[in-house]
């Protein structure tokens, strides 16, 4: 996963672009699955699902979280040097 200046985002799977679109990081709305939190806004789901994640950052691990009742959450760990 890469957030990129200019409000892009990729996906990669196996080193292999995967998906791509552009976000907005944004405060969750009243009535929806986040309200108050904060979180990534994509133009098209990255996922195949959600447009709007919950994001958390815990040190160096980004955690995505669909706002569906299965509850997915996407773990991504930064690379040394990135």
């Amino acid at each position: 996963m890469r957030f990129l200046s200019g409000g892009k985002a990729e996906l990669y799977r196996d080193g292999q672009l995967w998906n791509e679109t552009t976000f907005t990081l944004e405060v969750g709305r009243d009535g929806g699955s986040f309200p108050g939190r904060d979180v990534v806004l994509f133009a098209e789901s990255l996922f195949g699902g959600w447009d709007e994640m919950g994001v958390e950052l815990a040190g160096s691990t980004l955690i995505l979280a669909d706002g569906c009742c299965d509850g997915f959450a996407y773990s991504f760990e930064r690379l040394q040097g990135s």
